[in-house]
């Protein structure tokens, strides 16, 4: 599956080790199923743990996503894990990382990481948009998901994206990353609403899951031949 849409011509692939069901050693192969292609592999820890992190980092993870930043130190602590020292706190020995990275060793590989790791923060609970301000500040954090059902539940509304309240939470979001330089991303599967996504001012837009697209192809082709 990963080699498929890797191939399709997405910008990225999202690995979803949070509520996904697969291991490193899966993750790894997934990252290297996107080699030759242009669609970067990010992946999504289940916790803000470094370990977590440096792990699929040294699998040639591309970028992290962490779940459940709620604070400025959230954010600090995430950041750090996929840095270096001095900038950060990342443990030296990337083992498949440089293959995935074209680079011809562990040495240049470090060489560039520090600056192309994608720093993603995942805000999903009201408590983190209250301190959005102090989240998008953090230095080396390069962009804020906003993640539309929990921060539903956060409000008392699961599952009400839609909602006004929901909504109004998720633009508190995009104009502090806005005012900080910082990229927003969200959620949106169908056609108008990615649209409308992207003229709000969201760079970085989920538009589809493995999933989605394997049910919907098989719901569409089965209503065909029962017509």
């Amino acid at each position: 599956m990963a080699a498929l849409l890797s191939s399709q011509g997405f910008d990225w692939i999202w690995i979803d080790t949070e509520h996904g069901s697969i291991s490193v050693e899966t993750v790894q192969m997934m990252i290297q199923a996107s080699q030759g292609t242009d669609a970067v592999p990010l992946v999504r820890l289940a916790e803000n743990f470094s370990w977590m992190a440096k792990a699929h980092l040294d699998a040639g993870a591309m970028g992290i996503i962490t779940p459940m930043i709620n604070s400025a130190t959230d954010a600090c602590d995430s950041v750090a894990a996929l840095r270096y020292p001095p900038q950060g706190i990342r443990g030296f020995g990337p083992a498949m990382a440089p293959t995935r990275w074209r680079t011809k060793d562990a040495k240049s590989y470090a060489a560039v990481a520090d600056q192309e790791i994608l720093a993603i923060a995942q805000i999903e609970h009201i408590t983190a948009v209250d301190a959005i301000d102090e989240i998008v500040a953090v230095p080396g954090l390069d962009l804020v998901f906003v993640g539309m059902y929990d921060l539903s539940a956060s409000l008392g509304l699961l599952g009400q994206v839609d909602h006004p309240s929901v909504v109004a939470a998720a633009h508190r979001v995009l104009e502090s990353a806005q005012r900080a330089g910082v990229a927003a991303g969200v959620i949106a599967l169908e056609p108008e609403a990615i649209r409308q996504r992207r003229e709000e001012g969201f760079q970085f837009i989920a538009v589809t899951t493995d999933t989605v697209l394997l049910s919907e192809g098989a719901c569409g082709l089965l209503n065909e031949l029962q017509r």
